[in-house]
C-alpha cells in the first residue's frame, strides 16, 4: 500500500538529501530549490522554509594551516539559497529558529535586499515592533521611490502611536503609489491615515474616489472602513455620499472583498502601546530609536519587486513590562505611566549632587525569556553602533532588552554609562547596585567598588555609600 505521507515534494526533498550525502551540499542546491518550490505548491510553506534552513545551517570540517574549522559547504551558492529562504519566510510561520537564521544572514549579507526585507517583516510578525521599524526605515531610506514600503512604515509608526510620523509616511506612500499608477492597498492606507490624521479626510476622499473600477471593487472592504471612520468621527462634509453610492453599485457575488493585511485590527492596540512608554525600571522598548547614527542596512528585493504582505493576525507586542496587547484586547497587569521619562541633563544632576537621593536597593535582574541568538546579535550590534556614535539615549533601550533576557555585567556596564551620560540618576543608582552585587558575586570586588564610586560622583546616596563601605571592608581596604 502506498504511504499517504509520501508526496512528490517529499520525494524531491529525499532526493536532495541523498545527493547531499553522496556528492556534497553544493551539488544538491538545485534539488533543494526544486523541493522547496514543490513543498510550497503543496501548501507546506513551513516545511519548505525548514528544508532550506537546514541546508543553510549545514557545517563541514575543513583543514587549514591552523587546524580544522567548520564552514558552510555551499560556497557561492549560499547567497542564492539565502535569497530563496528569505522569500519563503514571508509565507512561513515565524519561529525563533527563523529569526535566528535571518539575523545571521542579515549580518553575513548586509547589502542583500531580500534578506533585509525578510528580516524586517519577521521582526514585525514576531512582535518586535521597534526593531521592525528600524529595519523598515532603512528600506525606505534606500528606495525613496517605493510607495508601498513608505506606507507600510507609516502603519508601523501608527501601531506605536507615533502619529505625526505615521501620517507623513502614509501620505508620502499613497502619493507615490498614485504617481506610479499602482493602487493596490491604497484604500487600507487611506483608512489608517484618517485614523492618525483626521484632517486628511478630504484628501482621502479624493484619492479613494479616484480609484479605477477594478481597484475600487477589490478594496471595497477597506473603502467601507474608511467611510465608516469618517462618519464615526463626524468628518463627512457631505462629499462622501458619492463614495457610498459607488459602493452600492458593486455586486458582492462578483467582487470578493480584498482587505489589506492588518497591522492592528483594533486601534485599542495603538492606545495601549502609547501608554507603555517610560518607567522607573528598565524602559519599555516600543518606541525604538530613530536617530541618523544607526547602522545602515540595505534591504531591497532580489528581483526588483517586493511582497509587502504582512501577517494576517495582529501580533502581541513584546517589550512592554506588564502589558499584553493583541487585536481586540488590552490587558494591563500593572499601571503604566502615560508620560515618557525625560532624562535630566548631566549638568543638572551635578548641580543637585549635594541633595540627598532616596535610598537605592539592589533588585534582582528582571526575569525574561532569552532572545533568539540572531535577534540578540542584531540588538547588540545596533546598541554598540549607537553607543560608539555617542547616542546614549538610543543605545540604552538595546542594552535594556539584552539585560531583560539575562543579566550580563558587560552589558550592564555599557547601560550604566548610557544612564550616567544621559543624566538618568535614578536608574543609574539602581543599576549600579545591581551591577556591584553581580561583580561581588563573581569575586571581582574592585570592579564592584569602582562601579559604585563612579555613580557616587554624580549622585551621593546613603545606600550606595553603605554598600561601597561593605565591599571595601570585605576587600580589607
Amino acid at each position: 500500500m502506498r504511504n499517504p505521507v509520501v508526496t512528490g515534494a517529499s520525494n524531491k526533498l529525499a532526493k536532495a538529501q541523498e545527493v547531499t550525502a553522496a556528492k556534497g551540499a553544493r551539488a544538491a542546491v538545485p534539488l533543494y530549490l526544486e523541493a522547496a518550490d514543490a513543498l510550497l505548491q503543496e501548501g507546506h510553506a513551513d516545511a519548505a522554509a525548514a528544508a532550506l534552513h537546514d541546508l543553510l545551517n549545514l557545517r563541514e570540517k575543513k583543514r587549514g594551516l591552523f587546524g580544522a574549522k567548520e564552514i558552510n559547504p555551499l560556497g557561492e551558492e549560499r547567497l542564492a539559497i539565502a535569497r530563496r529562504f528569505a522569500t519563503l519566510t514571508h509565507q512561513a510561520t515565524v519561529t525563533d529558529t527563523i529569526l535566528e537564521l535571518l539575523g545571521t544572514l542579515a549580518a553575513e549579507f548586509p547589502d542583500e535586499p531580500a534578506v533585509r526585507f525578510a528580516n524586517a517583516e519577521a521582526l514585525y510578525r514576531a512582535a518586535y515592533i521597534a526593531d521592525a521599524i528600524d529595519e523598515y526605515r532603512y528600506c525606505a531610506h534606500l528606495d525613496a521611490d517605493d510607495g508601498a514600503l513608505a506606507a507600510r512604515l507609516g502603519e508601523l509608526y501608527a501601531v506605536v502611536s507615533r502619529n505625526s510620523e505615521a501620517a507623513e509616511s502614509l501620505r508620502r506612500g499613497i502619493m507615490r503609489l498614485r504617481e506610479q499608477g499602482s493602487y493596490d492597498g491604497i484604500a487600507g492606507y487611506c483608512a489608517r491615515l484618517v485614523e492618525v490624521a483626521p484632517e486628511s479626510a478630504a484628501d482621502v476622499h479624493d484619492w479613494i474616489y479616484a480609484l479605477p473600477e477594478d481597484g475600487f471593487a477589490q478594496q471595497r472592504a477597506d473603502v467601507t472602513k474608511a467611510l465608516d471612520l469618517v462618519r464615526e468621527r463626524n468628518l463627512d462634509d457631505g462629499r462622501w455620499v458619492d463614495v457610498e453610492e459607488r459602493l452600492a453599485t458593486l455586486h458582492e457575488e462578483v467582487y470578493a472583498p480584498v482587505v489589506s493585511p492588518p497591522i492592528a485590527e483594533d486601534w485599542a492596540v495603538t492606545e495601549a502601546v502609547a501608554q507603555a512608554t517610560g518607567s522607573d525600571e528598565m524602559s519599555v522598548l516600543l518606541a525604538g530609536s530613530t536617530t541618523e547614527t544607526e547602522e545602515t542596512f540595505v534591504p531591497v528585493s532580489d528581483n526588483g519587486t517586493t511582497d509587502y504582505s504582512l501577517a494576517q493576525e495582529p501580533p502581541v507586542i513584546k517589550g512592554a513590562e506588564g502589558l499584553q496587547v493583541s487585536a481586540g484586547r488590552v490587558e494591563p497587569t500593572e499601571s503604566v505611566d502615560l508620560e515618557e521619562e525625560q532624562p535630566e541633563p548631566v549638568e543638572a544632576v551635578r548641580e543637585t549632587a549635594s541633595e540627598a537621593a532616596p535610598p537605592v536597593r539592589s533588585t534582582a535582574p528582571l526575569a525574561g525569556s532569552p532572545l533568539p541568538p540572531g535577534l540578540a546579535a542584531y540588538t547588540r550590534r545596533k546598541g554598540d553602533t549607537l553607543y560608539a556614535a555617542g547616542d546614549f539615549a538610543g543605545a540604552a533601550p538595546c542594552y535594556e532588552r539584552l539585560l531583560k533576557a539575562g543579566f550580563d555585567p558587560e552589558i550592564g556596564s555599557l547601560l550604566l554609562d548610557c544612564y550616567t551620560q544621559s543624566g538618568r540618576s535614578g536608574q543609574s543608582g539602581e543599576l549600579a547596585m545591581q551591577l556591584a552585587d553581580a561583580y561581588a558575586a563573581l569575586g571581582e570586588v574592585d570592579k564592584a567598588v569602582d562601579v559604585l564610586s563612579l555613580v557616587l560622583q554624580y549622585m551621593p546616596n546613603a545606600s550606595l555609600e553603605q554598600r561601597r563601605a561593605e565591599l571595601l571592608a570585605t576587600a580589607g581596604r
